[in-house]
């Protein structure tokens, strides 16, 4: 990637924790709830993100990451309103969601391979996320010149962030588990 003047600053954040984080189980669209812990977690890192200028602040549509969002907003004054955005939501998992995610791995242990045509009903398909991921990315190239933004979504999406400004680590044969998931409340950044 070449670097210009009018780069853009991403910070990709996961949200805070919630109850089905913490069972280990698939929340994919389902809105599920920040825990105690998972409050608390964003606003560790609200205190963390203090000193940085965020230009814009964008969140995926479901409450768990809206809700991180506006706990570090509340703390580092933005002055600006979070933008939604339903492209950056984590990816369905149809019926699956609410399953404990080691059993969907024993059925799906490739689940986030490209060739896939279908994993279960309502399973939105990797490349499907990856296509809508990559369609927000130029999006906010396009409308944002020299600016940080920050991003309240999901470890899902933050796959399809990696793999989409890192086409070159997906194996030849469409692969995408290499990913490490970030932990809740984490933040990767990237600049376009």
């Amino acid at each position: 990637m070449n670097f210009t003047d009018d780069f853009i600053e991403l910070w990709a954040m996961r949200h805070g924790q919630t109850g089905w984080n913490v069972e280990g189980r698939l929340q994919g669209q389902s809105d599920t709830k920040l825990t105690k812990v998972g409050v608390e977690q964003a606003v560790d890192l609200g205190k963390n993100l203090k000193n940085e200028k965020i230009d814009i602040a964008y969140s995926g549509p479901l409450d768990r990451v809206k809700e991180t969002c506006k706990i570090i907003q509340e703390q580092n004054d933005f002055g600006f309103p979070i933008r939604i955005d339903d492209r950056i939501t984590e990816r369905s998992f149809g019926r699956c969601e609410g399953m404990l995610e080691s059993k969907y791995k024993e059925m799906h242990p490739n689940r986030w391979n490209l060739n896939h045509t279908f994993l279960g009903e309502g399973v939105e398909l990797p490349k499907d996320m990856l296509k809508r991921t990559n369609e927000f990315l130029k999006d906010i190239q396009a409308e944002h010149k020299k600016k940080k933004i920050l991003l309240s979504t999901h470890v899902g999406t933050m796959r399809a962030i990696y793999y989409a400004l890192n086409p070159d680590q997906i194996s030849s044969d469409g692969d995408m588990n290499g990913y490490q998931a970030p932990k809740n409340c984490s933040v990767e950044r990237y600049f376009l």
